[in-house]
């Protein structure tokens, strides 16, 4: 990106991010458990999957993106799987 290309952040930018919220990690840490919250500025709303990660691997989503959760939570019988 030139200097004659960039602009200022707008509000449909911002309303365009993916957040990421606080992972839950497996008591070895070799798997993440962590939120994903998109935006709609249309709908003024926002819906948040949970996705899953191994140390060495790309994200997976465990949630649809059709239902909002919330943060993760580790539970003593939590498995690696």
């Amino acid at each position: 990106m030139n200097a004659t290309s960039r602009r200022p952040i707008t509000v449909e930018d911002l309303w365009a991010f993916r957040r990421i919220g606080a992972p839950a990690a497996s008591p070895d840490g070799s798997l993440i458990i962590f939120p994903v919250t998109a935006f709609d500025m249309e709908k003024n709303e926002g819906k948040t999957r949970l996705y899953r990660m191994h140390a060495n691997g790309e994200p997976t989503p465990l949630t649809s993106a059709d239902v909002g959760w919330r943060a993760p939570r580790r539970t003593p019988s939590w498995r690696r799987s």
